[in-house]
């Protein structure tokens, strides 16, 4: 397992494969980036696959009060900085993941190529 120190918080990610684009896939509350198993030997086959569990999830620094919509989006942008990923990438995300992954596609269209969020929570009260 792999932790990088990132805006503020220790992440634990995972990246598969390799080629010219990459995929950032955001696990659903509750889970964890083995949430995307299933499905990542086939998205690696000819792209890299970066997950990682969100902050306070999984195996990542647990939340010490309250983080916004915007923070977690902004993880994803350090997260890609501290992994030297450049150019703009696709981003999936799951029920809250998929609120990040639209909040992030808003706060950094331009490391955006494309958005695919399934079942998106975007009424998610602050406190949870």
């Amino acid at each position: 397992m792999t932790w990088i120190d990132v805006n503020g918080a220790s992440l634990r990610y995972d990246v598969r494969g390799s080629g010219p684009g990459t995929l950032v896939l955001v696990h659903e509350m509750g889970g964890t980036l083995e949430s995307w198993d299933a499905v990542v030997p086939a998205l690696s086959v000819d792209r890299r696959v970066l997950r990682y569990d969100t902050r306070g999830a999984g195996l990542s620094e647990k939340i010490r009060g309250t983080a916004s919509i915007d923070t977690l989006a902004d993880d994803v942008a350090a997260l890609l900085d501290a992994l030297g990923i450049k150019g703009k990438v696709a981003i999936a995300g799951v029920a809250v993941g998929g609120a990040i992954a639209i909040r992030f596609a808003s706060r950094h269209a331009g490391r955006t190529v494309a958005l695919i969020p399934m079942g998106p929570a975007i009424g998610m009260p602050p406190e949870r």
